[in-house]
């Protein structure tokens, strides 16, 4: 009889599961026949030149976006529009922008993904850089205090979409002061998107930098090594100073893309640190590929014996883009060390394939 009961349960619930998926099915097909029904019927609209000038149209069209599938079917019909006429959606870009400031109060009433929703529109279409305002920011700020990733990454990208460098300063401080995750890529991925002055973002943030945490220093570290490489001589201060790990290893990464004569016996001194800053001398040996000379050879052949898999693999691999020939390798691939024999083999014959491969396309 009890198992009788516990099968009768489970059928019970797997039937409910499956009741529920096909609702999700049908309830998200319907949503996404209205949004795309919706969408056309704006795009029919906003053919009109005078659409978003005349403030009738403005009135009842702002209304219709007070809901969100109507707001996801006019961000659709604006996608179209920069996509098949990029000149008339210049055209009624700060228009719509006006338009989709004023729904600020009403969408700060809103449920919290639909606030994340209404900022996701916002960056989208630049509004906070076109038609900006104390009440918007305010808005902007609140999103990124709410426990919701949604909420604070739509909040932050609305931000870099303002172009403004005080604003996304504050919202970075905002972010790195919540105790609440907040994925360190994230950070790096939306300032390579601030819309404005970039140099201008990293003096600010230089500047602002000892006041931040570690997690958002490096994220700010590797946005500067993507961003521009005029802060050699800052990294270089820094790298020589710095005693967090995670700091040393982005300003090592910044001296692998920008390489600096003025750096490099920072670099090969760190490429010889001992086993417990492995992490360190890893990304060491992968820099050093920056910088080809005998002496660059023979550090990274030091490399192929260390204990630590990353660091030898490293080694090898800067090696074989430096193209170190058999003899200066010869001492390594004829030693009595397995290991570095191995991953320096490997290493060679994968570039090799590489290149096979790139020559046959």
């Amino acid at each position: 009889m009890n198992v009788q009961f516990l099968i009768g349960c489970y059928a019970v619930i797997c039937l409910s599961m499956i009741a529920y998926n096909c609702f999700c099915i049908v309830f998200f097909r319907q949503r996404d026949e209205f949004v795309a029904h919706r969408s056309a019927a704006f795009r029919q609209l906003l053919a009109d030149p005078d659409a978003l000038s005349d403030p009738a149209r403005r009135r009842r069209l702002s209304r219709r976006l007070r809901g969100a599938n109507e707001l996801l079917a006019f961000e659709d019909a604006m996608r179209a529009m920069r996509s098949a006429q990029p000149q008339t959606f210049a055209g009624c870009r700060p228009q719509a922008a006006e338009l989709l400031r004023a729904l600020v109060p009403v969408y700060a009433r809103k449920p919290a993904m639909q606030q994340a929703c209404f900022a996701h529109v916002l960056a989208e279409f630049g509004v906070p850089r076109l038609a900006p305002g104390e009440e918007l920011f305010r808005f902007l700020f609140r999103l990124l205090q709410d426990s919701s990733l949604y909420c604070r990454e739509n909040a932050m990208r609305a931000l870099y979409a303002s172009g403004r460098v005080d604003m996304v300063l504050q919202g970075l401080r905002v972010v790195d002061e919540s105790e609440t995750f907040y994925n360190m890529r994230l950070i790096t991925e939306g300032l390579l998107a601030f819309d404005g002055d970039r140099e201008a973002l990293i003096a600010a943030l230089w500047e602002a930098l000892p006041g931040f945490r570690s997690g958002t220093q490096v994220a700010v570290l590797n946005f500067i090594r993507f961003g521009s490489g005029n802060w050699a001589d800052p990294m270089l201060r820094l790298l020589r100073t710095t005693q967090d790990t995670e700091v040393t290893i982005a300003c090592l990464r910044y001296f692998g893309r920008y390489p600096s004569a003025e750096a490099l016996p920072l670099i090969r001194r760190f490429a010889q640190q001992g086993e417990e800053q492995w992490a360190v001398v890893a990304v060491a040996m992968t820099v050093l590929a920056s910088y080809p000379g005998e002496e660059t050879v023979e550090l990274l052949k030091q490399g192929l014996y260390s204990r630590n898999w990353y660091v030898r693999s490293n080694a090898a691999e800067s090696l074989s883009r430096l193209r170190a020939d058999y003899q200066q390798l010869r001492d390594v691939l004829e030693g009595p060390d397995p290991y570095a024999r191995q991953i320096l083999r490997f290493q060679l014959e994968h570039a090799m394939t590489d290149e096979e491969r790139r020559n046959a396309d």
